[in-house]
């Protein structure tokens, strides 16, 4: 016998690779076409299916298969489909059982009722099945409600605390509440009391948050499967056990009255009836003690605050043509803090409150309106940046007017930011035509009129009103000359020369720059004698302060001047000007900057002494000599100095 010898393969190739022959090739290539009709056909058939069950609903019908709750809305218009839904629930009732009772409630159509429905919603959403602008969704809705079918539920809001309510109302004696024991309280008009303790009494209640949970779940499906209610006993909180240890305390409470209470000039006093009707236990963790109760004392104190509240005031804030017409800020009210009030009296009259003796103070708090300042408006103006007036006592009528009509033509005007606001332009044109007044001025030696004399006490306003809000002065020129207007405050007290500022169409101007970042907004007010403006905008934190202005040196006012005119009696003399000296002043304007930058700059004036001027009457011959023989007078008044809408005549002083 021989062995052969057996060879394990190399794991390298020995022959030749093998290729499928023509028969093999041809067997598979019939298969593959074979499959591929048979898919074709599949395809074919499943889209004929499609279109027939998944094809579009009739125009303005809902698709079959689509319903609401148990109501079959399919094939029907969005009209009839509300009328049978409204038919429903019309009859719509929710059954509660009890082991030896019932309630029944709905059905829920009108407006008390603990359960409203949306039809309008669910009958959209059932006409909007397969109707999606999405197709895939569209054809994934139409093949469910053709196959299984389609259930929208309808949208409802349910009032749980009334459905609570009518549900134990309904149930009557089935269901009642635990009650606790109380501290009852009698308390005669003499003053004496009596305190005894009401005896605690079990309840027997459902359970509600099951009640609801079951009351949802029907209602999405608009079941009329009746919800069973299950039955507990309620314990009391508070038994006698628990309160007659407190009897002692109340007592004690009791003993603290009458108490005078007091909240700003409002006085009333809390008796001893009003501690016991507020008195009552609490569970402070595991150790009962008396307290009062919240709800009662607020009620009490309800009625003495309306008497002394003050009504916040909401701001107004309208314009036309880019100018504010009417604005005025919000102001804030008061009403008495009834949380801190409440804490005092817990303090005040609780049986462990120390006594003592004297009123007890009630706190004041701020009633804010409902429209602050800064919300009425586009620019977030709500606050004051400066104030300044000034006083023009003594003015004769055209003045005055004058004055009022330049005060309201700069009233509501809006100074955008970074704007360099011109008070010439500001006011306009100064003239007849524009409203504006004759008042004398002087120029080449004549008493004159010209319009819009006593527009430099509107510059001088501005001017301070410009220091005051801390803002930088552009431009500025002091009068010629001291005039009495101008060195008193608002209020018309003498505060000496330095602080006004002259105009004059179309030089001297008055300039400053608002570098607030923020509007500002002009407003203007006269009353009496006084005239005041003051800009609101929006604080940058920046602090504005000024010193008095102080006279650095006086002189002493020319000879008196007398004037010839044929307009006055021969021999009659009427003065038109009180001498004034001449002088120079400063003062030094601060402004702090929230970042902690100074801008310091002392503020100079330079005043002409100004003579005594008189018309005398004489005759023509007269005058013609007096001028024949006339030599210039130091100080005489020359037009290039009489510019000003002020140089007209000073008023008397004194």
């Amino acid at each position: 016998m021989t062995k052969e010898k057996i060879r394990k393969p190399s794991g390298k190739p020995t022959g030749k690779k093998r290729t499928p022959t023509d028969g093999q090739r041809s067997k598979r290539s019939t298969i593959a076409v074979r499959l591929a009709v048979l898919f074709i056909l599949i395809a074919i058939i499943l889209a004929g299916i499609a279109l027939v069950l998944l094809g579009k609903a009739p125009e303005g019908e809902i698709r079959s298969g689509v319903s609401v709750g148990p109501i079959d809305l399919g094939g029907k218009t969005a009209d009839q489909a509300e009328s049978e839904l409204a038919r429903f629930i019309g009859n719509y009732e929710l059954t509660f059982v009890l082991p030896e009772t019932q309630s029944i409630l709905g059905p829920f159509n009108n407006e008390v009722s603990p359960v409203k429905f949306d039809s309008n919603i669910a009958i959209e959403l059932a006409y909007g099945v397969g109707r999606s602008k999405n197709p895939f969704v569209s054809l994934v809705q139409r093949l469910k409600s053709a196959t299984f079918g389609l259930n929208i539920s309808i949208p409802f809001s349910l009032d749980e605390t009334l459905l609570l309510d009518e549900l134990t109302t309904d149930l009557g004696t089935e269901v009642r509440p635990a009650e606790d024991a109380s501290l009852h309280i009698v308390v005669e008009d003499n003053g004496q009391y009596d305190i005894s303790v009401q005896p605690e009494k079990a309840g027997i209640n459902f359970d509600q948050l099951s009640a609801i949970a079951e009351t949802r779940d029907r209602l999405r499906q608009l079941s009329d499967r009746p919800i069973e209610l299950t039955i507990s006993t309620e314990l009391p909180h508070f038994t006698t056990a628990d309160l007659e240890p407190l009897v002692p305390s109340a007592r004690t409470s009791l003993e603290l009255a009458p108490r005078t209470v007091r909240a700003r000039s409002l006085t009333w006093t809390v008796s001893r009836r009003h501690i016991a009707d507020w008195l009552m236990p609490t569970d402070d963790g595991g150790q009962i003690h008396l307290t009062l109760n919240q709800e009662k004392v607020f009620k009490h104190l309800e009625t003495y605050a309306s008497s002394m509240a003050v009504s916040p005031t909401d701001a107004i804030f309208e314009m036309t043509d880019g100018r504010v017409t009417k604005f005025s800020p919000s102001i804030d009210g008061e009403k008495l803090d009834l949380e801190k009030s409440y804490e005092i009296l817990l303090q005040e009259l609780s049986p462990d409150a120390e006594p003592t003796s004297g009123a007890i103070e009630l706190p004041v708090t701020v009633a804010y309106p409902d429209v602050p300042t800064e919300k009425s408006n586009p620019y977030g103006i709500k606050e004051i940046l400066g104030i300044g007036s000034s006083n023009f006592k003594g003015s004769p009528a055209n003045r005055r007017h004058n004055i009022a009509l330049g005060s309201s033509s700069l009233n509501g005007l809006l100074v955008a930011p970074d704007d360099v606001f011109s008070l010439i332009g500001a006011l306009g044109e100064i003239d007849g035509e524009h409203g504006y007044l004759p008042e004398l001025v002087i120029k080449d030696n004549k008493t004159t009129p010209e319009f819009g004399g006593g527009l430099c006490q509107i510059g001088t306003t501005t001017f301070r009103t410009v220091l005051a809000a801390g803002l930088p002065v552009t431009e500025r020129r002091n009068h010629s000359y001291r005039v009495s207007y101008y060195e008193r405050d608002g209020n018309g007290d003498y505060m000496g020369p330095g602080k006004d500022a002259t105009i004059y169409d179309p030089s001297p101007d008055f300039k400053f720059t608002n570098d607030t970042g923020h509007y500002i907004l002009i407003m203007t007010n006269i009353t009496g004698d006084k005239i005041s403006f003051t800009f609101w905008g929006v604080s940058d934190g920046r602090r504005a302060e000024q010193t008095d202005a102080v006279i650095l040196s006086q002189t002493s006012p020319p000879p008196k001047k007398v004037i010839l005119t044929t307009d006055l009696p021969v021999g009659q003399e009427k003065c038109t000007e009180h001498a004034h000296a001449g002088a120079k002043a400063v003062f030094t304007y601060t402004v702090t900057m929230a970042n902690g930058e100074i801008r310091e700059e002392d503020i100079f004036s330079q005043y002409k002494p100004w003579q005594e001027v008189c018309l005398l009457g004489a005759t023509a011959e007269d005058i013609v000599a007096s001028q024949e023989q006339a030599v210039p007078t130091d100080g005489a008044t020359t037009s290039d100095e009489t510019p000003s809408s002020d140089a007209p005549t000073p008023p008397p002083e004194g």
